[in-house]
């Protein structure tokens, strides 16, 4: 009795554990059919996100089920941002999309893991280049009449303001010329008053004698004489203006001279070199001050060549200066030279600065920021495929 039950136990234990096994066998496989239909959804529509792992193939074959279905659901997965499959040209709303040829037999995803931001259109890239300020206007004071200074106006630093006598040489001599002439010139002034009154008095003597010339009280011999005598004071009069004319017109060379005795500025600005002082004699052509305009400055900037094509005149620049901590410009590019230096590739770009306060002095280190418009997303190609991100 008791060997047949110990046997109906044996037989009910072996029952329950093949209802066990093939219970365990239908859940496997019903999970690994699950996860097979998740992998070729991924792969059709091409989901992938940047922050989760590449799907990976499940190798292990699916084995036929027995025994009782399992109603067990597979877990269920948190939503992903979509991925979308575009043809060349196409454009979409989502963060991240793959653009695929479809000339392709195959299509190939290529996730493109990172992908350096696109510029939208307005926006730009900006680039730092360098610089150095240089006056807006410059000019050396010299003078072709040399001699003894005798007014050297200013210092360096002094302002000086477009046409002010700023330099004098000693001109005595030249003075001293200006006198005579003008003596000259009184001296033929008087002369023709004189031979103004003769002409008169002559005028008036030939009209008396036509007169008694013609009543017969007088000889032909006598109105011929008085007609000589009037053309000899005409001559003289004639004479005596021509000396006039002669004297003014040496007075104004000698002032012309005087003129060269004397040197105006040729801009307005600020003394920026002196060479000379006063009282000692100046050689004809020598510098005396080199004087500059910093009421507005350029900064003369090198541009390699790989930026000078995206360079253009009107183009709005900030400057900042090392000396000038704090305080940025506005500046624009107003002039770009044809030609750039076969050592270093590099072209010259001027851009004009408002310096009302001349706190921008030339000479000073710039760093000048160029933001560079850019229109074109950025991109990256991997087997075929061109992977775009936007911001």
């Amino acid at each position: 009795m008791i060997k047949k039950n110990l046997i109906g136990i044996v037989i009910v234990l072996l029952f329950f554990a093949g209802f066990y096994g093939a219970y365990s066998l239908g859940k496997n496989s019903a999970s690994s059919s699950v996860d097979q239909r998740a992998a070729g959804q991924q792969l059709q529509q091409g989901v992938q996100t940047k922050n989760q792992p590449k799907l990976k193939e499940n190798r292990q074959p699916s084995q036929p089920s027995t025994g009782q279905q399992s109603d067990v659901q597979p877990q269920q997965k948190q939503p992903e941002t979509p991925t979308e499959i575009l043809p060349a040209g196409a454009e979409t709303n989502h963060s991240t999309f793959v653009q695929s040829d479809n000339a392709a037999s195959n299509i190939q995803l290529a996730i493109i893991e990172e992908v350096a931001p696109a510029v939208q259109q307005g926006s730009g890239e900006t680039q730092t280049f360098y610089g150095t300020v240089v006056p807006f206007a410059e000019a050396n004071v010299q003078s072709e009449q040399g001699g003894k200074i005798t007014l050297l106006k200013g210092k360096e630093g002094d302002a000086v303001k477009k046409g002010d006598v700023i330099v004098r040489f000693d001109d005595s001599n030249t003075q001293l010329e200006l006198q005579q002439a003008i003596s000259s010139k009184n001296s033929a002034l008087q002369k023709v008053q004189e031979a103004e009154s003769n002409f008169t008095t002559v005028q008036a003597n030939m009209q008396r004698y036509q007169k008694l010339f013609e009543d017969g009280f007088i000889a032909k011999q006598q109105l011929d004489e008085i007609s000589n005598e009037l053309e000899s004071a005409r001559s003289t009069l004639n004479s005596a203006r021509e000396s006039v004319t002669q004297a003014e017109a040496e007075i104004n060379l000698i002032k012309n001279t005087l003129s060269d005795f004397q040197v105006r500025a040729p801009i307005s600005g600020f003394i920026n070199t002196k060479n000379y002082n006063l009282q000692e004699v100046y050689k004809a052509s020598d510098v005396i001050y080199h004087l500059v305009n910093i009421d507005q400055v350029y900064i003369e900037i090198n541009i390699p060549e790989t930026y000078i094509a995206r360079i253009r005149e009107k183009m709005g620049v900030s400057v900042a200066f090392g000396a000038l901590e704090g305080r940025f410009f506005s500046a624009i590019i107003e002039t770009i030279l044809p030609s750039g230096t076969s050592d270093n590739r590099t072209f010259t770009v001027k851009a004009l600065v408002n310096n009302s306060d001349h706190a921008i002095k030339p000479g000073m280190f710039a760093r000048v920021n160029v933001v560079f418009d850019r229109t074109q997303p950025e991109f990256a190609v991997s087997n075929g495929t061109i992977a775009y991100k936007k911001p």
